[in-house]
């Protein structure tokens, strides 16, 4: 089995090759970014500044509706040996206050919101998506987004594309899995996208040290 230091490394390797495929068509303003980031990457390229054990990442998991897929993604992410997951159901199954809500979520360094569909819309995106999360999701993704912690969502086909492609997420911080019984490959490639996004975050509060 692969040790997280060496994942990271393959992780930053292929960041670095389609960071390089970018740069071509970038603007100005993206090159820079582009160039940041691929300084960051090769301090792990080069081994120079790897995650340690210390470095155990915070996740905070939320969702509304369905728990079956809550459940999936919380038994793997306690399976891996660098995330802690965190969230807010209380053991009788019942929500936190907002406030015990608040300091969990601040005390992570990533979230991951589950959209699966609890509302039908009457509106269509441009994929036949045309149904909505519940609204609890967006809040807490909200209040992590307030502390500038890394939103990325994991979502049902059929969830409307303005739930989840705009905005300050992104346009990579998505993962889709088309229902729960095949949700097992979403779920790894979730936790792929978290390490290169928690390595750079590693990076780069180091660089600010």
């Amino acid at each position: 089995m692969k040790r997280n230091r060496d994942l990271v490394l393959e992780d930053a390797l292929r960041s670095s090759a389609k960071l390089f495929q970018k740069l071509a068509g970038a603007s100005p303003e993206e090159r820079k970014q582009i160039k940041w980031k691929l300084d960051l990457l090769s301090q792990l390229r080069d081994r120079r500044t790897l995650l340690s054990a210390e470095d155990r990442a915070r996740v905070f998991l939320s969702y509304a509706g369905d728990e079956l897929p809550f459940r999936r993604i919380l038994t793997k992410l306690r399976a891996t040996d660098w995330l802690e997951p965190v969230h807010a159901m209380a053991s009788d199954g019942r929500f936190e206050v907002i406030d015990t809500i608040t300091d969990r979520i601040r005390s992570c360094d990533l979230f991951v919101g589950i959209l699966t569909p609890l509302y039908a819309l009457d509106r269509k995106d441009d994929e036949g998506g045309d149904r909505a999360p519940g609204v609890w999701v967006l809040l807490e993704a909200g209040i992590a987004l307030a502390f500038r912690i890394p939103v990325m969502f994991i979502f049902q086909d059929g969830i409307h594309k303005d739930y989840w492609q705009a905005g300050p997420t992104g346009a990579v911080r998505h993962v889709k899995f088309k229902n729960v019984e095949a949700m097992n490959g979403a779920i790894e490639q979730l936790i792929d996208r978290l390490r290169v996004c928690y390595g750079e975050l590693v990076l780069t509060r180091r660089s600010a040290r």
